[in-house]
């Protein structure tokens, strides 16, 4: 590219050869401000998204120039698990025969926002005006997103080039560092240590299974570190594969009945769909239990339909909550708005054989929207749609900075006990809200 000299009065440069360097002292001092053209080195610096490629030149520096996405942690616990996807930085260079000496360097003020790296696998940290590249080559570098942009297109990025001994400002991008992973979890859980049942549960031969018995529910007091209600620990966005059911992990710290987890991509410049598809999730908890009411509940409760004090002895019976057969339908992205329905759901495990078909079950459709067309460091969420009035209920969406913010909770109606008619889907109650992310 061709850049404007100006020479004024004293100062010293020198004439020779085609290329006029500035900053090189050695001959000549000039009476009067005089005016050059001077050819630089030509070198791009251009910003590559992961999914829709490289950013136009005219949008590099204006607006929000290009975005890169704040890491999300499969395992909060393991800084590694970071699998969002990585915008690129390339040093694009189209003087091969540029002499050895030639060097390029970026500089920047990352301000604990991002790092930038040599490598893919974010081993080799590149130093602002210190990590130098050939410039006879092209050179592809790596961002990593810590934290969002104290503002939009805040983020500048300038390439200085080394030619004759000296650094000049060559091009410069920018870019805004924002959350583009939006993970919803919808979790129903019972809010009590125990609770009895409907009567009118239906049974073989119109026999009511849980006559005498009570299940037990979500609420566990004195269990290591459990706060005293249902709460939600980071550890639930961990996948783990083996033989042992992930639900586990999720259960010992965010008791639940059912839950169903998805995450939104608005950014069609970062993913290349509406969803991750491969993270749907719908989980159930590891037992449903049932105990004799007048053998293990606390005989200070024991006048009461549903309680907070521990069950004792063993279970009369127990299995695994069979799930519904989720859905996810309605899904769609527009100028960085996607959107996406699900529909979960589970059943009562403990139920006698043979009458688990004819249980009602915990059953939900929602639709989730994320909006970040207006404001991509303020995004908006909104849920809207329908649940069973039974048990309690919370959505949750994970922050740019790994913590939560709830959008939804819901207890169940005083004196409510699951049955037909709390789970009956045509008593569902009609649930909706729009928030801001501001984290």
């Amino acid at each position: 590219e061709v850049v404007k000299l100006t020479v004024r009065a004293g100062e010293n440069v020198s004439e020779t050869g085609v290329v006029l360097d500035p900053l090189e002292a050695n001959e000549g001092t000039f009476e009067h401000e005089r005016r050059y053209d001077v050819d630089l080195l030509p070198v791009d610096l251009d910003i590559v998204h992961p999914a829709a490629g490289e950013l136009d030149e005219g949008k590099e520096d204006v607006d929000d120039g290009g975005y890169v996405s704040v890491q999300r942690l499969e395992d909060p616990a393991i800084p590694t698990s970071d699998v969002t996807p990585k915008t690129k930085l390339l040093i694009h260079s189209v003087m091969p025969d540029a002499p050895a000496d030639w060097k390029v360097r970026l500089k920047f003020d990352a301000g604990g926002r991002y790092k930038i790296y040599k490598d893919e696998a974010r081993t080799q940290e590149v130093t602002s005006e210190s990590t130098e590249f050939a410039a006879n080559a092209d050179t592809t570098l790596w961002f990593h997103g810590l934290k969002k942009s104290d503002a939009r297109g805040g983020e500048s990025i300038t390439m200085q080039i080394k030619a004759g001994g000296n650094w000049v400002d060559g091009d410069s991008v920018k870019c805004t560092i924002v959350q583009s992973e939006f993970l919803f979890q919808v979790k129903a859980f019972i809010p009590y240590a125990w609770t009895e049942a409907e009567e009118e549960i239906p049974g073989p031969n119109a026999l009511n299974p849980m006559n005498g018995k009570v299940a037990k529910g979500d609420l566990h007091p004195g269990y290591g570190s459990r706060p005293a209600s249902p709460g939600f620990l980071n550890a639930y966005s961990t996948d783990r594969d083996g033989a042992s059911d992930p639900a586990y992990l999720r259960f010992q710290n965010a008791p639940f009945r059912v839950c169903q987890t998805v995450i939104v991509t608005p950014y069609e410049e970062l993913h290349a769909t509406p969803d991750i598809q491969g993270k749907r999730k719908l989980y159930t908890a590891p037992l449903s239990e049932h105990f004799e009411k007048a053998t293990s509940v606390n005989a200070a409760e024991m006048s009461l339909k549903m309680g907070f004090m521990s069950l004792s002895g063993a279970a009369s019976s127990s299995g695994k909550p069979p799930a519904n057969t989720p859905s996810y339908e309605h899904i769609a992205r527009s100028g960085r708005v996607s959107e996406i329905t699900i529909d979960g759901g589970g059943k009562d495990g403990a139920m006698p054989w043979g009458t688990t078909w004819a249980t009602a079950d915990i059953h939900w459709r929602l639709y989730l929207k994320v909006w970040c067309d207006t404001d991509p460091l303020k995004p908006k969420v909104e849920f809207g749609g329908k649940h069973d009035s039974y048990p309690a209920y919370e959505i949750i969406v994970i922050q740019s900075d790994g913590s939560y913010k709830d959008i939804h909770r819901v207890s169940p109606a005083a004196g409510a006990m699951p049955g037909p008619h709390s789970l009956d889907p045509d008593q569902a109650i009609n649930v909706g809200r729009t928030d801001t992310i501001t984290k």
